[in-house]
């Protein structure tokens, strides 16, 4: 059997391992966490292995054998802990397997790790998973105000770090979003980033816009794609394709003989 996962499918698993939720202080928030992430994961397994893998039933078999037939609150936390390490070693062997990305810049003999600019609306969740993914593809996540200024205004401080990347992504939440026209528009700060990055980035660029904004005229040229800050993972598909395409990423892959 040959198992050939994209750059995108893997980079995807990646990130569910380590959104995967912890047994510690497991209880009804924990209950509901996890069960979330493992409707997630049911459905990316399936996707990308399809339902009549192997590992799709393995997935399957581990959730079905620690449940017992029972409620998921019913487990004990001794249980809980045994079921976790079982999905985690699952998702990491299956990733193991792969070949994951071969990195290269048009100088390959330049091991800078590509960098891609933040643009946002503030400090979220939906950021946070983000800034994690992009990590996990060995990418540097650029968020200006975490980075040390060096004199100069805001918005120089932006527009240097900007031309410092290789890639912007814009990441658009519904939170303090404007209503003009009868729609609600991303927050006035994340439209003139926008503006800035078009001015810099003709094609390396993406817009992340959260369910329930309108895509703004300044953006109608861009390759966009909607989230939720619950499931993220088509977004992050939708970044990795891009990467690829125009170069920053090489999807890697690697047969994985098994005999039957």
């Amino acid at each position: 059997m040959n198992t050939n996962l994209s750059l995108s499918e893997t980079q995807v698993l990646t990130t569910l391992l380590d959104d995967l939720p912890s047994g510690i202080g497991y209880g009804q928030a924990t209950v509901e966490i996890f069960i979330q992430w493992l409707a997630r994961t049911n459905s990316t397994v399936s996707r990308v292995f399809g339902d009549d893998s192997d590992q799709f039933n393995e997935f399957t078999q581990i959730t079905v054998v620690h449940r017992g037939g029972g409620e998921w609150s019913d487990l004990s936390s001794r249980q809980v802990a045994t079921m976790l390490g079982d999905l985690h070693a699952f998702l990491a062997l299956e990733i193991a397997k792969v070949g994951l990305l071969d990195r290269f810049t048009d100088d390959s003999s330049d091991p800078r790790e590509p960098r891609i600019f933040i643009a946002h609306g503030g400090k979220s969740g939906s950021r946070d998973k983000l800034e994690r993914f992009i990590r996990s593809m060995d990418c540097d996540p650029v968020i200006v105000e975490e980075r040390a200024g060096s004199g100069g205004s805001p918005g120089s401080k932006v527009s240097r770090q900007l031309r410092s990347c290789d890639f912007a992504v814009v990441l658009a939440t519904s939170e303090r979003g404007a209503i003009q026209d009868k729609e609600t528009q991303p927050r006035l700060n994340v439209m003139e980033e926008i503006g800035r990055i078009s001015e810099i980035f003709e094609h390396s660029r993406i817009l992340l816009l959260e369910n329930g904004l309108s895509l703004p005229s300044n953006a109608s040229d861009w390759t966009w794609t909607s989230f939720s800050e619950e499931a993220m993972d088509e977004a992050f598909i939708a970044i990795a394709t891009e990467l690829t395409d125009i170069g920053l990423m090489r999807a890697g892959v690697m047969d994985d003989e098994i005999d039957e």
